[in-house]
């Protein structure tokens, strides 16, 4: 199992490179919008894909809180690795159980890279209860079931340090790690987690850091 779980996406030529590295010649990938269709400006979601295409990548939207389970299927079936976008991680979540992914994820990325941007990144680990302390922005959308798809064993906290998002600091981050039994790894807009064989590196041009660290998360 590889995953790529990034805070901004690939934004830098190193996180470029080091989600490339995962795939094969001529790759495909899925990408999911799904957690920016909340939003009416797209152009951060426009700005991800863009990154995403620059990688030297074919992308392939694939929304799966309006496609039928076939279509979104088919897409994820013919993908060399499946990114879920960022945006609003409850609505991005709820999708992810209510389409029937969630049963099938297990079994897509055995052979297909997971790679998360943002909330993409969140839903993949224990749980997003992180998500409300640290980005009340997105309480709108709400969800009471707060557990992850735990694909990993630790959390993301993306958007370290950001201008957008005054609550993504250390001591809230610090907070939220002290009142959980899993490392937490907090993530600028150049750093991302990778995992491939069983190993875990954060993959950074710019600024990260691991809380739990005692916890191993490999």
């Amino acid at each position: 199992m590889k995953l790529f779980l990034t805070s901004g996406g690939l934004t830098t030529d190193t996180l470029r490179a080091a989600f490339r590295s995962l795939l094969p010649s001529n790759p495909r990938v899925a990408f999911v919008p799904t957690a920016a269709r909340l939003y009416q400006d797209i152009s951060g979601l426009e700005a991800d894909i863009n990154n995403v295409r620059a990688a030297g990548v074919e992308v392939n939207q694939v929304d799966i809180s309006l496609a039928p389970k076939s279509e979104w299927l088919e897409a994820f079936n013919s993908a060399d690795a499946i990114c879920f976008g960022g945006g609003n991680t409850y609505f991005l979540l709820d999708w992810i159980r209510r389409c029937g992914l969630a049963e099938r994820l297990p079994v897509l990325i055995k052979s297909r890279v997971y790679m998360g941007i943002s909330a993409g990144s969140m839903v993949a680990g224990p749980s997003v209860e992180s998500n409300s302390p640290i980005f009340p922005e997105e309480d709108e959308g709400k969800i009471d079931d707060l557990r992850g798809l735990s694909i990993v064993p630790f959390a993301v906290v993306p958007h370290l340090n950001s201008a957008t998002f005054s609550n993504a600091r250390h001591e809230q981050i610090q907070r939220f790690a002290d009142s959980v039994q899993y490392p937490v790894y907090a993530l600028d807009d150049q750093s991302a987690i990778e995992v491939s064989d069983g190993k875990t590196r954060v993959v950074s041009t710019g600024e990260y850091k691991v809380y739990n660290n005692h916890l191993n998360a490999d």
